[in-house]
Parts: C-alpha cells; sequence; structure tokens
C-alpha cells in the first residue's frame, strides 16, 4: 500500500521532488505522511486530495493546536464515512448543535462521548487526535 499511495501522491502533486523525499508511510488507505530530507513533515488525504504540514508529535501541542486536529480529524473521518451531523448525534446519544459545536472547535468531547463517537465511525479514539 505505501508505494501505490506514494505513486499516486507524486501523480497529483507534481512540485514534489522525489529526490528531496527521505522517507514516505501509509497511515491508513487515504494518508500519506512523507518525511523530506530538511526534517519537514506533510500528510496527503488523497480522499480529499488536500495536504498539510505536521508537526513531530514530540513537539508540544497547545490546547488549540489539539482541538483544531481533533476538528480536521472529526470532518475528515465524517467525510469518508459519508456520515451526517445528524447521524452522528443520533448515534452518540447528543444533539446535531453539540456535533456542529465539535466540528467548529467550539467544543471538545470528554472521554465517553470521544469512545462513542470512535464507535460511530468504526475507528479508534487515537485516529481522532492522530498527529503522526
Amino acid at each position: 500500500m505505501n508505494d501505490k499511495l506514494y505513486l499516486e501522491v507524486l501523480r497529483h502533486n507534481p512540485d514534489i521532488d522525489k529526490n528531496d523525499v527521505k522517507s514516505y508511510l501509509a497511515m491508513n488507505e487515504y494518508d500519506l505522511l512523507i518525511t523530506y530530507k530538511n526534517n519537514q513533515r506533510e500528510l496527503f488525504d488523497t480522499f480529499d486530495n488536500t495536504r498539510r504540514y505536521i508537526p513531530y508529535v514530540s513537539e508540544a501541542l497547545t490546547t488549540e493546536q489539539m482541538r483544531k486536529e481533533f476538528t480536521i480529524q472529526l470532518s475528515k473521518l465524517m467525510r469518508r464515512k459519508n456520515v451526517t451531523q445528524e447521524e452522528l448525534a443520533y448515534n452518540i446519544g447528543t444533539s446535531q448543535s453539540m456535533v456542529c459545536k465539535y466540528l467548529n472547535g467550539e467544543a471538545l468531547p470528554g472521554f465517553i462521548i470521544l469512545k462513542k463517537i470512535a464507535n460511530a465511525l468504526h475507528c479508534h479514539v487515537d485516529d481522532l487526535y492522530s498527529v503522526y
């Protein structure tokens, strides 16, 4: 899966110079993490055709950065699973407006709700906070 995803990312991002790539790793069927020789890291989402720089886990993330990461991951997983706010709210026993707050970064769920979200989206809790 690594090589197939890597070739797809290269095809859709001609600005990537293969000589600058130190390593790459498929995180799942859609996400590829590329580490460059200058130690910068980028995450390529082939489902949404997006890319963004990723800090190293050893770098301390602020609460605001964690909130932002959660909203990105929740939104991404909902799109991939084709789950609406209303469906997620029903499945986790909360209101659609609360799910909207999670998606807008206005609120973060507690552990119990976080576990319910992971179950509803058929993923692991870690997938909702992945910083790679």
